[in-house]
């Protein structure tokens, strides 16, 4: 509307001309943004809590800024003014513009002759660019392999919870001293305000989820100094530590947060499944993968993930001694149960209530093995007839396919969870395990690959919509093709960002990367859009590039800048669970870099490259034959 106004229109003609020219490529562009988010509503599992309702805010919110600016945002600039139709087209008088809008002005002006330099350059050389671009490709690929992998980022809150887990059996005074340890090593590394049970588990940490725990576990918060960093904290006191660093210390960096069974430890787990025909043998190959784990480098607090036990006392029936004196089980038993627990003899009957009587020791006599053992029967004592044994079990028994399974877990420190994966595998590998006992390794991992899938699935759905939709608004398939070729390529500048501020691949990053190629998506369309217009007015290939770039280039690069800046503030990671953000500002901004370089000149460049082609074989065949 702005460029209509200086030619001379009014006010009225300029909203009406302007709005008709932007109304299809806007409504293309959208279009195109939708069918990139839509799918996404139909995934499943960490993806669908993740990105359900950023899709429904992102389709809705498209949806709404598309009609607002095709309706109420010209009305709105018209306003109210009423001109009738046969009063001559006014005379727009030049305002004397501000000192501010001629700086803009002059920097538009060079943004415009660099494009125009630029551009020239790449459509005399597309092979350079195209070389460029596919350089920019292989380093992209090699960041992707590199870049850890994991579903959340890290983040900071200035808190360690610190789980101690001592062998099954320990006092509650000798945790309590282990637990004095760890305070005293939090405090010398300037650590205040510590939180510390030992024991059992409260009532309400129970409910919240909490382990029940026993003698010989407790849990530790504690805050982390202002001007230190959570995970170098957390290695200096397992440093400080070393004995308890091997297995009975579990430090988790997330904190108590809403986040905290994804960022903290259960979302930054390696978790080995040993299955074996009985629980025994399970347990006694643990060891050996649990020595193996502790090998891999990314790896820290390795330890058995269901390795409580409780006291019990083991009853075996002597049924050679009870088949000479004519005793069955059932009698033992009850025997037993009457003298630890006392027999039922009648009961009171009082109108509508009847109290039950029981005969049994005086006393605690009747709680004491001993006791029960030296009940008579058949003028045999029960400590003739049964062997007893104290012994532990365990409080948990995981079954997996009907065998019973002993888990070996460790939290990954660094690489992230798909290197530390791979690792744990080759070092399973390297086992030597005997028939009938097999392993199998899981954790946090599994669920950053079901993410994975799922989102691919999404991709190729929305690339299959996307190429039927700009198939049709361009009437080529030719188009559709660069258009899907290149604007991909926008996410590279996401990638190499990621890897320059240190992030990983994440389900953020994703995000980030997503919303980037749904932009570039969007200002390609509307690029091209003018570039065909030029061209259907009879412009040569070159100047059709040239025009359309520079009608579009304002636009295009203040919504880069505006995006940009929005999101720069979180790159810093300022304030509770900043850090969550950060991969998703480093995948927009670097995506908006590598979108204005591929949108300005590697997909013009593409374009001129195919209309040249076509234009060549139309002349061939125009040609006679001689």
């Amino acid at each position: 509307m702005g460029r209509r106004r200086e030619e001379g229109m009014s006010l009225l003609e300029a909203a009406v001309t302007g709005t008709d020219e932007v109304a299809a490529p806007l409504f293309a562009g959208t279009l195109t943004t939708v069918l990139v988010f839509g799918p996404i509503i139909f995934v499943r599992g960490l993806a669908a809590a993740l990105f359900r309702d950023l899709s429904l805010s992102v389709v809705t919110t498209v949806a709404a800024s598309l009609l607002l600016a095709l309706t109420l945002m010209p009305v709105m600039i018209v306003g109210r003014r009423k001109l009738a139709k046969a009063a001559p087209t006014p005379v727009v008088v030049a305002k004397e513009p501000t000192a501010i809008a001629r700086t803009l002005d002059a920097w538009g002006r060079t943004l415009t002759d660099w494009y125009e330099r630029g551009m020239r350059w790449s459509l005399a050389h597309p092979r350079s660019v195209f070389g460029m671009a596919g350089a920019l490709l292989v380093v992209t690929a090699v960041l992707i392999d590199t870049l850890p992998k994991e579903i959340l980022p890290r983040v900071d809150e200035g808190v360690l919870v610190a789980a101690v887990q001592l062998p099954e059996g320990t006092s509650i005074q000798a945790t309590a001293a282990q637990v004095a340890r760890v305070e005293s090593a939090a405090r010398s590394l300037g650590a205040t305000g510590i939180y510390a049970r030992v024991g059992k588990a409260t009532d309400e940490e129970i409910l919240a989820g909490a382990d029940p725990g026993s003698s010989a576990t407790a849990q530790l918060i504690v805050p982390v100094p202002p001007s230190a960093d959570a995970a170098e904290f957390a290695q200096q006191l397992r440093a400080k530590l070393p004995d308890l660093a091997k297995g009975a210390l579990a430090i988790d960096l997330a904190g108590q947060s809403e986040f905290g069974s994804l960022i903290g430890r259960e979302g930054r787990l390696v978790r080995v499944e040993l299955s074996a025909p009985t629980l025994v043998e399970s347990q006694r190959w643990a060891d050996t993968v649990r020595t193996a784990m502790q090998t891999v480098p990314s790896l820290t607090d390795v330890r058995d993930a269901f390795a409580a036990t409780q006291p019990i006392v083991e009853v075996t029936l002597e049924r050679a001694r009870m088949a000479e004196r004519n005793i069955v089980p059932q009698q033992v038993a009850s025997a037993l149960a009457g003298a630890l627990g006392g027999v039922s003899a009648s009961e009171l009957r009082e109108t509508d209530r009847r109290t039950p009587i029981m005969v049994r020791y005086a006393g605690l006599r009747n709680e004491e093995l001993e006791t029960a053992l030296k009940t008579p029967l058949r003028g045999v004592p029960l400590a003739q007839l049964v062997q007893v044994r104290e012994t532990r079990a365990p409080l948990e028994v995981v079954r997996v396919g009907q065998r019973p399974v002993t888990i070996i877990e460790g939290l990954v420190e660094s690489g992230g969870t798909a290197k530390a994966t791979t690792d744990v595998q080759s070092r399973m590998a390297a086992l030597t395990l005997p028939a009938g006992v097999s392993w199998q390794v899981g954790g946090a991992d599994a669920e950053r690959a079901r993410t994975s899938n799922e989102l691919t699935l999404v991709a190729v759905l929305a690339a299959l919509l996307m190429f039927l939709v700009l198939a049709g608004e361009f009437a080529s398939f030719t188009i559709p093709l660069v258009v899907m070729l290149t604007v991909p390529l926008a996410g590279a500048g996401a990638v190499i960002f990621l890897w320059l501020t240190g992030q990983s691949l994440n389900a953020v990053s994703l995000i980030g990367i997503v919303v980037m190629i749904g932009m570039a998506d969007n200002e390609a369309v509307v690029k091209l859009d003018a570039i065909r217009k030029f061209r259907e007015a009879g412009h040569s290939i070159d100047d059709a590039i040239i025009r359309g770039g520079e009608q579009r280039l304002r636009a295009i690069a203040m919504t880069s800048i505006t995006t940009v800046t929005g999101v720069l503030p979180l790159v810093f990671g300022w304030g509770s669970g900043g850090a969550l953000y950060q991969p998703l500002a480093a995948g927009i901004i670097g995506g908006s870099i590598s979108a204005l370089l591929v949108t300005f000149f590697l997909l013009p460049t593409a374009y001129a490259v195919l209309e040249r082609r076509t234009e060549r074989r139309a002349l061939r065949k125009t040609e006679p034959v001689a």
